[in-house]
């Protein structure tokens, strides 16, 4: 299992950010539908689907010869949506109805189709209001919904508003400053802290590093440069120790070889200059000169199988034997 510790501290920020945006994306959208959405046949809408379909719904609507008609696609929608609406003349005055609750009047009058514009949910739905305007004639409908919608209107002083415009403009012109400042800050601090680690790399390699302190954003990158000094600096010493033992060994050896070719030589040269030795003599100055040889020879053959061991051109095969028969 991966180390959380060895993350990468620019992926952390990076993936810290991007959950927050998704959080923070997916926290808007559902407070947006959760204030402003409501739940229609279809699935979810817009608050404001009410209004639209109130306003659209005059497409479906047609004057012959001053009598109002509506398609039927139109009832099948209302039916659809389990709405009902109601249809009076200029006079206020109903003249169409479909689904209409049994406590709605059949008349009104003009203050009361002005609140009606205004009206908010009561009495288990809310009323929405539109009027058609077709060959001279003029009607207007009321579509009920059985959702609970609000209708504000936000009204302001205008001259109060404007003179705040420079307040806000000013506002924003020191926030982008103070974010291409930050930005500028983060960019030196950042610099600074490659800058470290640039110049840590570089001396490493000299051998002159220092090590650094564990700390901040970028600690995890310090104690990684601050291991390889350490790694790099056991390994140079295992080398000089390395190259020490191998000089060391290569003196032994030259010492040991020159033991065997003393008497080699010796016995040689008594038997080049005195030609008149016996036969019993020169066996045995051979026999000696023989030996001598013989572990010269077995002590440069120990040498070179030890470089081959290393270079590993010799493969080395281990393998068990009883070692009890070696002791009896």
């Amino acid at each position: 299992m991966k180390d959380n510790a060895k993350v990468n501290p620019f992926l952390r920020i990076f993936i810290f950010v991007v959950v927050l945006v998704i959080m923070a994306a997916a926290a808007s959208v559902g407070l947006f539908y959760y204030i402003f959405g409501i739940s229609e046949p279809e699935g979810l809408s817009p608050a404001s689907w009410p209004q639209t379909f109130t306003d659209s719904f005059s497409v479906w609507m047609e004057n012959e010869d001053g009598r109002l008609m509506i398609e039927d696609v139109a009832i099948d929608r209302l039916d659809e949506y389990g709405l009902w609406i109601q249809v009076v003349d200029e006079n206020g005055r109903e003249v169409f109805s479909h689904n209409k609750p049994a406590d709605r009047p059949t008349s009104y009058s003009a203050s009361q189709m002005a609140a009606l514009s205004t009206s908010a949910y009561e009495n288990g739905g809310t009323i929405f209001v539109g009027i058609f305007e077709e060959a001279g004639g003029t009607w207007t409908y009321l579509v009920g919904f059985p959702y609970a919608i609000g209708k504000y209107m936000l009204y302001y002083n205008s001259e109060n508003v404007g003179r705040l415009r420079p307040v806000f403009r000013m506002g924003l012109g020191f926030s982008a400053i103070f974010i291409v400042i930050m930005v500028l800050v983060y960019g030196f601090w950042l610099t600074k802290h490659l800058g470290t680690i640039t110049r840590g790399i570089g001396s490493i390699s000299r051998r002159s590093y220092q090590p650094l302190s564990e700390k901040g954003m970028f600690r995890e990158v310090y104690k990684e440069l601050n291991k390889m000094d350490r790694d790099i600096r056991g390994s140079d010493k295992l080398q000089k120790d390395t190259d020490r033992t191998r000089r060391e060994w290569i003196v032994n050896i030259t010492h040991d070889l020159k033991t065997p070719l003393s008497p080699v030589k010796g016995y040689a040269e008594l038997l080049t200059g005195n030609p008149a030795l016996d036969r019993d003599t020169v066996q045995e100055y051979g026999k000696i000169i023989l030996k001598n040889a013989d572990h010269a020879e077995r002590l440069i053959n120990d040498l070179k199988l030890t470089y081959q061991l290393e270079s590993g051109a010799a493969p080395y095969r281990p393998k068990k034997i009883p070692f009890i028969r070696c002791l009896t």
